[in-house]
């Protein structure tokens, strides 16, 4: 991408071995007007004037496309849509560093999937099982890769712009629309199968112990963290989410070496007969398995927020998140996958937790565990599907997105409708989280349903095709 003639300057001169991804100073380093928070690649200042769209470097805006000179021409004409509109959509002043970053990274890979692993090696068999969640892994770290390229070498910022500059309108759409698929079926509906039973071992029957309760409170508890902007707020949470669902899969490891767990695996497989040790390698099943794990590996939509978020995004941080965040899943799933299933075998639930007896009290502390994470985990669930419903409406009504200048003060013009916009949609969100939280109660198949439909698309599909229409000569 050439640098242009605006206000930014060029960063020729020479610098340290390894640069950051996204550097202000690198080939313009222009302010965008358009969009505050993120700091143009393409040199010189935008101005909005309506009707018309303005370059420092020359050129106007004719279509849905790109004015710079040096970057991609206008893909279609008519609607004057601002080539900023294409960028990140939500705010990066909040800036993470590596640990934390890596918390968000890990969490959208690590998420509620871990309690389901054993119901999908159950599916896979004893042998394939872990030879798919390697395969998944591979996949999975070679999309992330090639799009820490596409940050490198393009200055892409998010997920769909990448679709984008691929595909053109068509394609943003496509992957706006699968991001909110993906990120939307609700986890909290795994409360409704825990915390009832476990509140009224406690305490006996009471109706605010019922699904419905239950749900319904913890929704409307966590619904405020639901409106930060920055991904980079979520990072205490994240942490809190990974530390307890790493105690829920250590406990599950821990259970099926553990004396009594042994002794009721013996039980249970005397009552059943010779059926109940089933070691086979696979079973004719694997392929219901597929969209599960691939749902659990999956993080390519959000990687690229995180990133722009991550101080000092050099690629040695970014590979290190990617790798870290990986293989630490690999290890910690495929366990927790291998001793959940060997310690029921068939009789293995989609929620492993909810295989044990609610009388159980150190199941009980993995269930408190679960919910814990839960709580957390749902607001920052609700992150990405916000920024895919913002990327589409921005198409038509982008100053209800991004800030609208005074051509003479130049003072922020339209706060007040941004933050109505930002309010109204989180709220429709928790609304519709609530809604199919109630009406879903099978865990299994929301992991299995959105993974097959979106997930792998989103993991193993769309990066490699995006790579060939923007860089053909990345490796692919």
């Amino acid at each position: 991408m050439s640098a242009l003639s605006g206000a930014g300057n060029g960063g020729a001169g020479a610098g340290p071995t390894e640069q950051p991804l996204l550097d202000p100073t690198a080939g313009g380093g222009g302010v965008d007007h358009h969009h505050p928070d993120f700091t143009s690649m393409s040199g010189g200042i935008s101005v909005n004037i309506p009707g018309l769209i303005t370059s420092s470097a020359g050129g106007v805006g004719t279509g849905i496309g790109t004015a710079s000179a040096g970057h991609h021409n206008a893909t279609g004409g008519g609607g004057g849509l601002d080539p900023a509109l294409f960028k990140t959509t939500h705010s990066t002043k909040f800036k993470t560093g590596l640990l934390k970053t890596w918390y968000n990274v890990f969490n959208d890979v690590l998420g509620i999937s871990i309690v389901g692993l054993p119901s999908f090696f159950k599916l896979t068999g004893i042998g394939l099982g872990p030879v798919l969640m390697v395969v998944f892994m591979c996949g999975t770290i070679f999309s992330l890769t090639l799009q820490r390229d596409l940050i490198l070498q393009h200055h892409m910022t998010s997920y769909t712009e990448m679709s984008y500059q691929a595909f053109g309108l068509v394609g943003y759409v496509y992957a706006n629309f699968i991001i909110f698929l993906f990120n939307f079926p609700t986890v909290v509906q795994v409360l409704g199968s825990s915390l009832p039973d476990l509140l009224t071992n406690w305490f006996g029957e009471h109706v605010m112990f019922s699904r419905t309760a239950v749900v319904t409170i913890a929704i409307v508890v966590t619904a405020p963290i639901s409106y930060y902007k920055s991904i980079g707020r979520f990072a205490y949470m994240s942490a809190v989410t990974t530390g307890c669902l790493t105690l829920v899969a250590l406990g599950v490891i821990g259970r099926f070496f553990g004396t009594s767990a042994v002794h009721q695996v013996s039980q249970h497989a005397a009552s059943e007969g010779g059926d109940a040790y089933d070691l086979a390698f696979s079973h004719s099943t694997w392929l219901q398995a597929l969209g599960g794990i691939s749902y659990a590996f999956t993080c390519n939509d959000l990687f690229m927020h995180a990133i722009h978020s991550l101080e000092n995004p050099t690629p040695r941080r970014v590979t290190t998140i990617i790798l870290g965040s990986q293989f630490t899943f690999l290890i910690l799933g495929t366990m927790t996958g291998i001793t959940g299933y060997l310690t029921w075998f068939r009789d293995v639930n989609d929620n492993i937790l909810a295989s044990y007896p609610v009388t159980d009290q150190f199941n009980n502390a993995l269930k408190i565990c679960v919910i814990l994470a839960i709580l957390f985990f749902s607001p920052y669930n609700l992150f990405m599907p916000r920024v895919a419903l913002i990327a589409v409406v921005q198409i038509w009504k982008p100053d209800w997105i991004h800030p609208v200048k005074h051509p003479v003060t130049h003072l922020t013009i339209n706060k007040r409708k941004r933050l109505w916009f930002h309010v109204s949609a989180t709220t429709i969100l928790v609304a519709m989280n609530l809604g199919v939280a109630l009406a879903v109660d099978n865990l299994g198949a929301i992991f299995g349903f959105v993974g097959a439909l979106s997930g792998i698309s989103i993991s193993l599909i769309l990066p490699r095709t995006c790579v060939i229409g923007i860089a053909p000569n990345l490796p692919r």
